[in-house]
């Protein structure tokens, strides 16, 4: 039973450096982005085209492009706060349908509050 313990702590230890490394490249590359003026998210990053979290080329997004979504969707709007989705999407270069999970899962981690309802919800980070 140790040694299953042991491999469990292994295991989440890992998972926790891998994403910390994520989190720290994305940061870094969201604000290299921003102050080349350019939006948070490289186009070519998230090249989905309204399918359904579906990519142009038929597969779906993985775990860490959704990551760098989330991240750069919250640090947008610490920066910008009260902006509605379309505002959003114009302002990351993303679709709406691309930003509803990420923003879905800021507003339940409570990392950002919805105001309002439909078209005309705002978003305010916490």
């Amino acid at each position: 039973m140790s040694d299953v313990h042991d491999r469990i702590e292994e295991c989440i230890e890992a998972f926790a450096a891998d994403m910390s490394e994520i989190v720290r490249r994305v940061a870094f590359d969201s604000v290299s982005r921003a102050l080349a003026g350019q939006p948070a998210i490289a186009p070519a990053a998230t090249s989905a085209s309204g399918r359904g979290g579906m990519q142009r080329n038929g597969t779906k997004r993985t775990r860490d492009q959704i990551a760098r979504t989330i991240i750069a969707l919250e640090n947008h709007l610490r920066a910008t706060p009260g902006r509605r989705m379309e505002e959003l999407s114009g302002d990351l270069g993303l679709s709406s349908r691309e930003l509803a999970l990420p923003l879905r899962r800021l507003v339940e981690t409570g990392r950002v509050r919805a105001e309002g309802q439909k078209r005309a919800t705002r978003y305010f980070p916490i």
